[in-house]
């Protein structure tokens, strides 16, 4: 083999042209699918780096009947969880909490005294959380990340034993944490990374009722022998003795009330889903470099067509065709290792401009890059690429009949075009697969940006406050503190309306909770089920948010004055279908629970409470002063450029409370382009890679074309010698060309239709057989085809007959 690769370099050598042609179209193909594998590689392969992270799983409650999944822990649910030791070797809790240290917002966990052990998390100076640490009284304890640590305190090592204030309360500095260690982990989708860690308390009486809120991640490690399957059925027992044990778990007649324990993987946490859309776009890459590996078999049939009377004389002189198939599939190979290493360069292009188009929300996007798994990846791909594109030129050409080969007969060419022109059949066939793919999500990008929001974003400054649970532990701080943010933003000038809700429209947040109607008894088995949130008369107004019916909220809305509720159009259709739903009363669960009937006063349009993506679901809005809550988003419409207000928004802020941060500080439109970023990041790699599918089909076309005008130059200059128009030799060569990429559009087309229902999860008022789409690819493709062919047509109907009869 040593040898046979060092006759193939000096073979490829001679045809220098040719291989560069080779190596530069497998590099397209081979670095494309690097480039995206190398994102697939960070966000799927790549271990998370906590200790045996493939064994670690998250443990969420599940109210099926309420449609509520992904549920917290309530301390005694955790406590239940940690006592599976069938299932579990380790557990651990954590729940984030916001700190206010000298009016700066520090992201902070509180998290139990198992959780950095399990991890694998080590400290550089001090120590972690002990047992003792969790108990109430001895729990204002603190460890720092290394970050923090660096950036407030210097790196200071004299900061142990010190104290850090927080929310106006003194923690001891005990630890500091290793700089590789960040927890939770940043591509959590339902938390942010912690700089600052105490200890998690659980109140003995609080657990003892199973009170409390359901507001303790779960986290534990499976016991070794312990499938994750075996784990899940064993969580689903426990869920069904819970039901059995516990009335909180069942209907108000006894009945299942759903409540279900489900297990999931920190990968598949983080992946979420991301990582369908990532296997369709490695999908769509892979047929791109099928398309190179056609292209770059019809460039060998041709090398390989040429050199038949060598490998005749090889044959004859004693080589058998395993020999002739070992050489040519040598050069191919090195072929294929060439493109694969031009194809790491494109690659590392692709990456920085990946990183540039990639949404910031992405999970682990600071983690792509060329690691061992791409290189060998690369390797692997670009070593089958060149044996693909290699075998059939290789059988082909060691597939000789020596008499007509040396005789100089032609007559033994018919295969090679045959399987030439399958080969632009199948190019032309993957083709229409890719660009269809990329229609398809053009054309649903499209009309998501045109969708109707139900609401008016330009020219809106938002940003969230949240209140500290020591400093603001009476609801009439938190309803004073509104008042006076709101009276002073209106104050600024160019301000025309302020506002502010509980939750951020759009964002992807959506909360059900059931509800009530008076009137009507509660239904276990059909729930109404809305989203709830509180707001502050001119929130509507603000967000242009059009009053259907009713009125808005006033300033006599407040706490002590009889509740009042406006709904959206969603709810009114839904649950008063026929009748007016203006003086109805609702409330939040049981008609027979603790909460207050409020009046419906009002409807306002239907808006999105989740993704953009999102229809609109019933919701309900209650005043602010009535149902104050401790996290809080701010409107501001501006006639001015809504940034320029920022430094006078943070100043009123301070007047007010210089110790109270600002946190997500951006304009409405940023912050609704948010939730449009992960579908652009995959619209614009597949148009990419259409882009290059168009290109190597054009190529593949053309360069058969021209091959087979080129064969029959002399054909063609005694045609024209006997009388033959221009015209009919253009024709000849147009039909030539042009029936292997009818054929491939029709096979590509029906295919397409098949394949395009894997892409239904990721379109948008788009139908996977959407005619415009499969009709503007199609005579996308015929127009390319048409001018690959016609360009070679029209050189061979220009030939000159003495020059053509001279040929050879």
């Amino acid at each position: 083999m040593t040898q046979e690769f060092r006759y193939a370099l000096r073979s490829l050598f001679r045809a220098r042209a040719l291989a560069c042609l080779v190596i530069l179209t497998l590099a397209l193909g081979i670095g494309a699918n690097t480039a995206i594998f190398s994102v697939a590689n960070a966000l799927l392969l790549r271990p998370l780096p906590y200790v045996n992270a493939d064994r670690l799983v998250l443990v969420w409650g599940n109210f099926l009947k309420l449609r509520i999944g992904h549920l917290a822990a309530k301390g005694a649910e955790y406590l239940d969880y940690r006592d599976q030791k069938e299932v579990f070797s380790e557990t651990a809790a954590f729940q984030n909490r916001d700190f206010t240290r000298a009016s700066e917002r520090i992201a902070g966990a509180r998290v139990s005294d198992t959780l950095f052990p399990m991890l694998g998390a080590q400290v550089v100076i001090g120590r972690s959380f002990l047992p003792e640490d969790c108990l109430i009284g001895q729990d204002r304890v603190a460890v720092l990340s290394h970050a923090l640590w660096r950036s407030r305190f210097g790196a200071n090592p004299a900061v142990l034993g010190g104290t850090v204030e927080l929310d106006g309360e003194e923690y001891e500095i005990v630890g500091v944490m290793s700089p590789s260690f960040k927890f939770p982990h940043p591509a959590f989708s339902f938390t942010e990374p912690a700089e600052l860690w105490t200890p998690l308390s659980l109140d003995p009486e609080q657990v003892a009722a199973r009170g409390g809120g359901y507001e303790l991640n779960v986290i534990g490690r499976l016991k070794d022998g312990i499938g994750l399957e075996q784990a899940r059925s064993t969580m689903s027992g426990l869920a069904s003795s819970m039901e059995q044990r516990h009335r909180g778990y069942r209907g108000p007649k006894g009945e299942d009330g759903g409540w279900r324990i489900s297990l999931v993987t920190l990968q598949e946490e983080i992946a979420g889903s991301n990582r369908y859309s990532l296997l369709v776009l490695l999908g769509i890459a892979g047929l791109v470099l099928l398309i190179a590996c056609a292209n770059v078999a019809n460039l060998l049939l041709v090398r390989a067509t040429a050199r038949r009377r060598e490998m005749a004389m090889r044959i004859a002189l004693g080589a058998s065709r395993v020999r002739i198939v070992r050489q040519l599939l040598a050069e191919s190979v090195i072929l294929g290792l060439a493109g694969g290493t031009a194809g790491l360069i494109i690659a590392l292009w692709c990456l920085e401009l990946l990183i540039a188009i990639s949404p910031r929300q992405l999970p682990r996007f600071d983690e792509i890059s060329l690691d061992w798994r791409v290189l060998a990846f690369t390797v692997t791909i670009s070593t089958l690429s060149g044996l693909i594109c290699g075998l059939a030129p290789a059988w082909q050409a060691s597939d000789q009949n020596l008499n007509q080969v040396m005789r100089g007969s032609t007559s033994v060419a018919g295969r090679p075009d045959r399987l030439r022109k399958l080969l632009v059949s199948s190019q032309i066939a993957v083709a229409v697969c890719v660009l269809v793919s990329a229609g398809l999500l053009v054309k649903s990008f499209v009309l998501l940006q045109r969708v109707d929001l139900g609401l008016n974003p330009r020219g809106v400054l938002t940003f969230e406050v949240g209140f500290s649970e020591t400093r603001y532990a009476e609801r009439a701080l938190i309803a004073a503190f509104c008042e006076d943010a709101l009276s002073r933003m209106r104050a600024l000038p160019g301000v025309e309306s302020v506002g502010l809700s509980s939750m951020l429209p759009l964002s992807g947040v959506a909360i059900e909770d059931p509800f009530s109607i008076e009137g009507r008894p509660l239904d276990m088995s059909r729930l109404t089920l809305a989203g709830h949130q509180s707001v502050s008369p001119g929130f509507f107004a603000t967000l242009g948010i059009p009053l259907a019916s009713g009125r808005d909220f006033s300033e006599t809305d407040l706490a002590g004055s009889p509740d009042v509720a406006i709904i959206n159009g969603e709810m009114s259709a839904r649950f008063f279908a026929g009748e007016d739903p203006i003086g109805r009363r609702i409330k939040v669960g049981a008609p027979h629970g603790p909460a207050a009937w409020a009046t419906i006063v009002g409807v306002v349009k239907a808006i999105p409470h989740g993704r953009l993506d999102s229809d609109p679901q019933p919701d309900w809005y209650r005043p602010q002063s009535q149902v104050p809550v401790r996290r809080l988003s701010l409107f501001i419409r501006s006639r001015r450029d809504p940034l320029s207000l920022a430094p006078e928004v943070r100043s009123a802020v301070a007047d007010i409370d210089r110790s109270q941060p600002i946190i997500n500080l951006r304009t409405m439109e940023s912050a609704i382009g948010k939730t449009l970023a992960p579908r652009r990041f995959n619209t614009i790699l597949a148009g990419l890679f259409a882009a290059v599918a168009l290109l190597l089909a054009a190529g593949g076309i053309y360069s058969v074309v021209a091959y087979a005008m080129q064969r029959r130059t002399r054909e063609i200059g005694i045609r024209i010698a006997l009388g033959a128009q221009r015209r009919d030799v253009l024709k000849l060569a147009l039909v030539e060309g042009m029936m292997p990429a009818v054929i491939g559009l029709a096979i590509g087309l029906a295919v397409a239709l098949a394949l395009s229902r894997f892409l239904k999860s990721l379109l948008f008022g788009v139908a996977t057989s959407d005619p415009v789409t499969f009709t503007s690819i199609g005579l996308l493709l015929a127009a390319v085809a048409l001018v690959g062919c016609y360009l070679p047509a029209r050189r061979a109907s220009r030939i000159d007959p003495l020059v053509a009869l001279r040929y050879e």
